[in-house]
């Protein structure tokens, strides 16, 4: 398939002070989501300031539930007089108050709270510049590292499968489909069928290392794809026994979810309790999200001291990130995107959590 005649992404906001930004940067921490996208988008950020002799302070996937980190993530933060973040919508979270840093890059794409750019901050996002664009964080890691990360478009190709970004990034998904034919489907932009592609493969690697080992799982990955060279350095690394591991019990859930999934049937809803002992909850909720791409998808599990939850909706028939806000609104936290959200409540709300749930879809039948 051609690439299109000009390789380099139309830039959304802002991403010219981000690369000002990095290129006067002489030392710098940085912290990622655990995602595919997350660790795609720092891997990609790191490789091009290595290229320029620039090594991180640290480099770690966020290590707590919801929009928080540790305290002693956060005091590692906060010992760096540059930070970079990547996936991570701090402009809403708990620890933003707490952040103290000299200078600041927030390169993010969930629906924003607010803008923090600053003498000190440059707050990266192309939802400033169109409310309803989709752009993974890696897709702005790839454009704001041009033209180096060329070479390296089949990373960001994986962390944008992976957050269901193909349709909304089809010059990058075109440059992945000429360089690396081997990675992907007949029609490319197709997101369930690139599930199944070489490039999909590489994105469940990912997401499998997050769900075996949590986030030290996600870190050891980023390790390996800031690393690579070529997508044969993660498929013959020792990912692959996550890997394994991640799909057998994959299958036995998948299995659960749809013998035991309490069903709102008028309402073409699911919630499901997930038993497992893996960080298993997005991924599954995205597969079985699949199965049934107009229902809401409602996961969740419960820790010592709260109720998390995962939901999809694909159709977009009910944008899934205002439900959470709505539900989890004076008891918790919600939010994400319209097709993909998430939410917590602290353990002596989750009851009242869950009857909301069915209130609603009760409601609605």
């Amino acid at each position: 398939m051609p690439a299109k005649k000009s390789a380099v992404p139309t830039m959304p906001f802002g991403l010219d002070k981000a690369r000002k930004f990095l290129d006067s940067t002489k030392s710098y921490g940085i912290v990622f989501d655990k995602d595919s996208d997350g660790i795609c988008s720092a891997a990609l950020i790191v490789k091009y300031m290595r290229s320029r002799g620039i090594t991180t302070v640290f480099a770690q996937a966020k290590d707590e539930t919801g929009i928080n980190v540790s305290a002693g993530l956060l005091e590692q933060m906060n010992a760096c007089e540059t930070l970079v973040t990547c996936d991570l919508p701090i402009d809403q979270s708990g620890f933003v108050n707490a952040l103290n840093v000299k200078r600041l890059l927030v390169i993010d794409h969930h629906t924003p709270v607010k803008n923090m750019s600053s003498k000190s901050v440059v707050h990266i996002n192309p939802r400033f510049e169109d409310a309803q664009i989709y752009r993974p964080t890696s897709y702005l890691a790839y454009a704001l590292t041009q033209p180096f990360s060329l070479r390296y478009a089949w990373i960001a190709g994986i962390g944008v499968l992976g957050d269901y970004g193909l349709k909304d990034c089809k010059d990058l998904v075109d440059v992945v489909a000429r360089d690396y034919p081997q990675l992907v489907t007949k029609n490319p932009y197709d997101q369930r069928e690139m599930w199944k592609s070489g490039l999909g493969m590489l994105s469940a690697i990912l997401a499998a290392a997050y769900g075996v080992k949590s986030s030290t799982g996600s870190t050891q990955a980023f390790e390996i794809v800031s690393h690579a060279e070529r997508p044969e350095d993660v498929t013959s690394s020792e990912l692959m026994q996550y890997y394994d591991e991640f799909q057998g019990e994959l299958e036995r859930v998948i299995d659960d979810f749809e013998r035991n999934a309490t069903r709102f049937s008028r309402a073409n809803a699911y919630l499901y309790k997930l038993d497992s002992k893996y960080k298993i909850m997005s991924v599954l909720s995205t597969l079985v999200s699949e199965k049934h791409p107009d229902a809401v998808i409602i996961l969740y599990r419960e820790t010592a001291y709260h109720v998390e939850m995962s939901t999809r909706c694909q159709s977009g028939r009910i944008d899934v990130a205002e439900m959470m806000s709505a539900l989890t609104r004076g008891i918790g936290t919600g939010g994400g995107h319209p097709k993909a959200a998430g939410g917590e409540a602290d353990i002596e709300h989750g009851e009242e959590l869950l009857e909301r749930i069915r209130r609603k879809f009760e409601g609605l039948n």
